[in-house]
Formats: C-alpha cells, sequence, structure tokens
C-alpha cells in the first residue's frame, strides 16, 4: 500500500501562495514494500521516494534516516543563524543540490522525520502485506 505522508493534493492555494510550490509539493511517498525484504535487510529496502519540488528522489531506508538525521542538523544551524525569509541555502540530498529557504528545508526535515517514523509502524502492523 503506497502512501503519501504530506498529501500534496490536500494543500490549497492559500498555502500554496503563502509558503510557495517547492513547499507544497515536498512529499515523501512510500513503496509497496515486501515484508521479507524489510524484515532481512530493513536498511537496505526501497522504501519510497522523497519529492523536492518536481524532484523525485528514491531512498533506501538507511538513506532516510540519514537524511533526516542531516536535516535537522542543519536546521539547528539555521536557528542560531537568524537567516532573512527570504534566504536561500544550498542543500545536498543524495547528490541532488537544492537552493532552498529555510521553512523549505523545515518541511523536508519534518517529511523525513515523519517517514523514519510511520516505515517500521507500517511493516509492525502489517501494511505493506
Amino acid at each position: 500500500m503506497a502512501g503519501s505522508i504530506n498529501q500534496p493534493w490536500g494543500i490549497t492555494d492559500k498555502f500554496v501562495s503563502r509558503y510557495g510550490k517547492v513547499w507544497a509539493n515536498t512529499d515523501f511517498v512510500t513503496n509497496d514494500i515486501h515484508q521479507n525484504e524489510f524484515r532481512n535487510d530493513p536498511m537496505n529496502t526501497q522504501v519510497g521516494a522523497l519529492h523536492v519540488g518536481n524532484i523525485k528522489i528514491p531512498m533506501k531506508f538507511k538513506h532516510v534516516i540519514s537524511e533526516s538525521s542531516k536535516m535537522n542538523q542543519l536546521l539547528e544551524s539555521l536557528v542560531l543563524m537568524k537567516p532573512k525569509k527570504d534566504q536561500k541555502f544550498s542543500i545536498t540530498i543524495l547528490n541532488k543540490t537544492f537552493e532552498l529557504k529555510k521553512h523549505e528545508i523545515t518541511r523536508i526535515a519534518e517529511t523525513l522525520e515523519t517517514a523514519v517514523e510511520i516505515i517500521p509502524r507500517g511493516y509492525q502492523l502489517g501494511l505493506y502485506l
């Protein structure tokens, strides 16, 4: 059962105009995961794809964990910097580089953090059978 974390189709035009298309289209879509594959080698299981703007980045579970950690560390450093609202930062996600604002980076960090939590739960509940 493939699923979307942020369900971007449900975001209103008001939020798209306020936060931008990159923010609105950021999502993590899970794959249909075979139970034996996740049980035998969870870290190397292809669990889904991170969507940032129009870019789709396929990820294994180990990538989701590492990129989530990396984004959270980046956010901690950005809080100390107190950047201007429109200031952009260059970030890299699995060899793909993006120029993003702080609120867009926050959206990616939250999305990846949620993915880290729900993927093992889905396996435990048997949703990927």
